[in-house]
């Protein structure tokens, strides 16, 4: 039996921003001012998390070295026989600090529960960035995919003490369109797919293609959306595709929508992240 719950926010959340060790890279960078003259060069800066580990693992299904940052609960090295559910994290560069914040935070709370939060990432400049999350989250996103399900995820569970039985993925705009992917497409990958601001349209058409053979989807998922939303994904577009799901009466699907009033796509990502993981993890409900 599919259940459902709706939740608007009025206003923006709190986020917890991320606080750690600054480390300097060998290299220096060298910016222009507006006079045109080049500064004097400075060094590159690595804002690390505490108890983080940050790893190169080379995918040879998609011929790719992917940065993948691993943030470890507060308990886990005092706390030796303890497992912990993971959480991965897309488009790490701007929301893995937030999200290992903000569940830290609100662990220590007894809010949520400690978890193993995963970043999967990139080694390049920002543009190249874009075109590489382009290309692993929307364009082609069966060999990413692949890479998580038959090389990532069996690392992650071999050389930490994770809860395979519960696992979790989230992202934002194109990495909110791969959440989507992989619910249609490896739905036992994941029990926890959190989604924001997606492309809907495409999101009905996979599932449109799920339905015609399958009458169960045993997940949790969250689906968001600003008000503001400006990058195609639309409130409407979004309690459409949610109403098709509910029609489904999908078996042990468990849907929960969110509105974040005035935001607009770029405000909604931070937001997306805070709420959306209270809302899948909370220990308060």
């Amino acid at each position: 039996m599919l259940k459902r719950y709706v939740h608007t926010f009025a206003g923006l959340a709190a986020l917890v921003m991320g606080i750690g060790v600054v480390s300097t890279s060998p290299g220096t960078t060298s910016a222009q001012g507006s006079d045109g003259n080049t500064q004097p060069p400075y060094p590159e800066v690595t804002l690390l998390l505490g108890n983080t580990q940050d790893r190169l693992i080379h995918s040879s299904i998609v011929d790719y070295g992917y940065r993948i940052s691993v943030a470890l609960p507060l308990s886990y090295y005092t706390n030796a026989r303890e497992t912990y559910p993971v959480l991965y994290v897309l488009d790490p560069h701007l929301s893995f600090g937030t999200v290992t914040d903000v569940v830290r935070v609100a662990a220590v709370g007894g809010e949520l529960p400690e978890l193993i939060v995963v970043g999967i990432g990139y080694s390049e400049d920002i543009v190249r960035t874009r075109a590489l999350r382009e290309r692993d989250y929307s364009r082609a996103p069966q060999p990413f995919l692949e890479f998580i399900r038959d090389e990532l995820i069996p690392i992650i569970d071999t050389d930490y003490r994770t809860d395979p039985a519960n696992r979790g993925i989230i992202g934002h705009s194109y990495g909110g369109d791969f959440v989507l992917y992989a619910l249609f497409h490896a739905p036992g990958m994941f029990n926890r797919f959190l989604a924001g601001s997606p492309n809907f349209t495409s999101a009905t058409a996979l599932e449109r293609a799920y339905a015609g053979e399958h009458s169960a989807l045993e997940a949790q998922v969250l689906l968001t959306i600003g008000e503001r939303d400006d990058a195609g994904s639309t409130q409407a577009l979004m309690n459409a595709f949610a109403n098709t799901l509910e029609s489904r009466g999908y078996e042990g699907l468990v849907l929960t929508t969110m509105v974040f009033p005035g935001a607009t796509h770029f405000a909604s990502r931070p937001l997306h992240h805070v709420s959306g993981v209270y809302a899948i993890y909370s220990l308060r409900q």
